[in-house]
């Protein structure tokens, strides 16, 4: 799917894939790996784009999605919702560009490997 969507952009001149789209491919990607995730998750005044649960449903992490070209993402680390989320004391993964769908989720896996402990 990823590189029809590669296509796609690049016939339509397009020059980034909304975070709508990769939210749904990591939502797909964590499905194939019985990822617990939950999308669009509210709680405390807040609204997360996804949160990671273990086998436990215990929360593990936030994912944060936004479609900034990977030279912006520098920029958005430091935004008023990212210091919000810190203050739920879980790991947050801020995936830009569909190419850090796989990494993220290798990241999760890992926690929850230490999560079982």
């Amino acid at each position: 799917m990823i590189n029809d969507i590669l296509k796609i952009n690049n016939k339509y001149k397009k020059n980034k894939i909304n975070h709508a789209t990769i939210q749904a491919e990591f939502y797909s990607r964590c499905k194939e790996e019985n990822i617990i995730c939950y999308l669009e998750f509210k709680e405390k005044n807040s609204r997360f784009d996804a949160l990671i649960f273990d086998k436990n449903l215990n929360k593990i992490a936030i994912v944060e999605f936004k479609s900034y070209k990977s030279k912006e993402k520098k920029g958005i680390t430091n935004t008023k919702q990212l210091k919000k989320y810190s203050s739920f004391n879980l790991p947050i993964f801020l995936v830009v560009r569909f190419e850090e769908i796989e990494a993220t989720i290798k990241n999760i896996e890992k926690l929850l490997t230490f999560s079982k402990i």
